[in-house]
């Protein structure tokens, strides 16, 4: 009797029953199939099922009709697999998305290759300008309509002048007018050929973001005064590149604007030679007064009360400047010169720049193919 309690073995797995069993991959003692199966021995005993399956299917030998039957279902089942990862036809997705005022909805049903192909497009500009119209400014019109004969502004039409504006001297506190409103008009100016051709020419139908775009590029604007047609124009550009990417294009472009200011001076023919500033100040004059009463309309929080204040009072420095302008005007036309001469400046050193950086790179790339192929020679 006590021999055969001594040879009483228990259940490795559950140490309650006594082990009638051995596992033949791990010599574990168990007592039952539940035991065999539970949780700690779960990896041997998968094992030992899966090489039973194996040798099932090993022993079992497949037709040449079965293994065709078998090959069209794995395709059958490939197939649908792709059907099922692909996305509905774009126009599908499209359908009922205003795709003109509705911009984030539109790029929210696009898939992420599709937004790759679409940011390449937008880097390339030989693709971007086949998909996308340029805006012709109207400064750049060789003959443009005169503005007496427009019933209504297009994107390619001379702005409609601002007619009832205060005399120029009700408006001045002293006699004499401070020689740097020329530059802050220039300062000015610049701030709005940049910004009407950073949005295409949409500028009045995005008048929030355009004055923005506006405040962030002229400084004029925001009370800042200069004292001459370099700082003006250099103070432009250096807010260009301390900006974020979505309001600078690049230094050439930002150079290029330049000329555009110089063409609005210059106005479209010796006779009316300020029609060009008036209609670019009217314009701008007249994009702040829409921002100004869209705002006013608006249920006004702390911060946009501030902004309505800024509109107003930007609105009502363009207004100056038109009055100065029709009084004084002929100021602005002695400036064309300097204008040329700062514009072939900044083109000459960025082109300066440009050929010096190439240089480098180029003598950077030299150094590294000779370090590399010494390396190569060493090894």
């Amino acid at each position: 009797m006590a021999d055969e309690t001594a040879t009483v073995i228990v259940c490795n797995m559950c140490s309650d029953s006594i082990a009638k069993y051995t596992c033949p991959r791990c010599n574990v003692r168990y007592c039952s199939v539940d035991c065999y199966r539970s949780r700690s021995h779960l990896e041997c005993s998968e094992l030992f099922y899966q090489k039973c399956v194996m040798e099932s299917l090993g022993a079992t030998s497949a037709g040449d009709d079965q293994r065709l039957r078998m090959a069209e279902m794995l395709k059958n089942f490939e197939r649908e697999q792709c059907d099922d990862d692909e996305p509905p036809d774009l126009a599908e997705r499209l359908s009922g998305i205003d795709l003109d005022g509705d911009p984030e909805k539109v790029l929210g049903v696009l898939t992420s290759d599709e937004l790759k192909q679409f940011e390449a497009v937008l880097e390339n500009e030989s693709l971007r300008s086949d998909i996308i119209e340029l805006w012709d400014p109207w400064w750049c019109k060789q003959q443009p309509r005169m503005v007496e004969e427009l019933s209504e502004t297009t994107s390619t039409q001379i702005p409609l002048l601002l007619k009832d504006t205060e005399d120029l001297g009700r408006l001045l506190k002293t006699k004499t007018p401070s020689d740097s409103i020329a530059y802050g008009i220039v300062n000015t100016l610049y701030g709005y050929a940049y910004v009407t051709r950073l949005y295409n020419g949409n500028h009045l139908n995005m008048p929030f973001e355009s004055c923005a775009s506006l405040l962030d590029v002229s400084m004029s604007l925001n009370k800042k005064q200069f004292q001459d047609v370099a700082t003006a124009l250099g103070s432009c550009i250096s807010c260009l590149q301390n900006s974020d990417q979505n309001l600078f294009i690049s230094q050439e472009h930002s150079i290029a604007v330049v000329e555009d200011v110089v063409k609005i001076l210059k106005g479209p023919k010796a006779s009316s030679p300020l029609l060009y500033t008036l209609a670019a100040l009217s314009d701008c004059r007249h994009l702040f007064q829409s921002s100004y009463k869209m705002l006013k309309n608006e249920k006004k929080r702390p911060e946009q009360q501030k902004q309505l204040r800024v509109f107003y009072g930007v609105r009502k420095k363009l207004e100056f400047y038109i009055s100065w302008v029709k009084s004084c005007g002929t100021v602005l036309q002695k400036l064309v010169p300097m204008m040329e001469l700062e514009f072939c400046s900044l083109s000459t050193d960025f082109l300066q720049m440009k050929t010096e950086r190439e240089q480098i790179e180029t003598l950077l790339k030299q150094r590294k193919a000779k370090q590399d192929r010494h390396l190569i020679e060493e090894i």
